[in-house]
């Protein structure tokens, strides 16, 4: 199977090498895309269940960023959550990889999902300042400032410090507050 799959990866044949090793690889994103429809027109609940598997393999293997893919594709605004809260801050934001943070958080927002969760708010609001995103970093702001009134939903005892930095970071009340 080893030979096989480096003879598919040189050929180009939708498998795409992980290592330089030859020990781990993958669909190409084309045939994944392709494949993933017919996953999903089946049993949804199978498909849920098969994606979360794939989730926590990648996250069991050290491949977390991968893992939030099959975490959003899975639909699982917690777990995905929870990786990016912890990816957000670093490696991502900290290996200049904002396009990345972007996308990660753009799903939340396009599924309202963004005032359950004010870890998510924060690091949105940070990376929508960077992106020349000022409106949208502000409405971010808000968000995580409701949101943490309930800590229950985020258990997260650093959004308070976020905000506050957010806070300068946005100047909202010019250049004084924010120095």
């Amino acid at each position: 199977s080893g030979a096989m799959l480096e003879h598919l990866a040189r050929d180009n044949q939708f498998v795409i090498p992980l290592d330089h090793s030859g020990e781990w690889y993958r669909y190409h994103h084309l045939f994944r895309d392709l494949l993933r429809p017919h996953l999903m027109s089946g049993d949804p609940d199978k498909a849920t269940r098969v994606l979360r598997r794939a989730a926590a393999w990648c996250e069991g293997h050290e491949l977390p960023e991968m893992a939030v893919g099959y975490l959003q594709a899975a639909g699982d605004e917690d777990g995905t959550a929870r990786l990016v809260s912890r990816l957000g801050q670093s490696p991502t934001y900290f290996g200049e990889r904002i396009s990345t943070l972007h996308r990660w958080i753009r799903w939340f927002e396009v599924r309202g999902l963004v005032e359950g969760h004010p870890s998510i708010a924060v690091i949105g609001a940070f990376v929508m300042a960077l992106v020349g995103q000022p409106a949208t970093a502000d409405r971010w702001v808000e968000a995580a400032e409701r949101g943490a009134w309930d800590r229950s939903s985020s258990g997260d005892g650093e959004i308070d410090g976020g905000i506050a930095l957010l806070r300068a970071f946005v100047c909202r009340d010019g250049p004084e507050q924010m120095r």
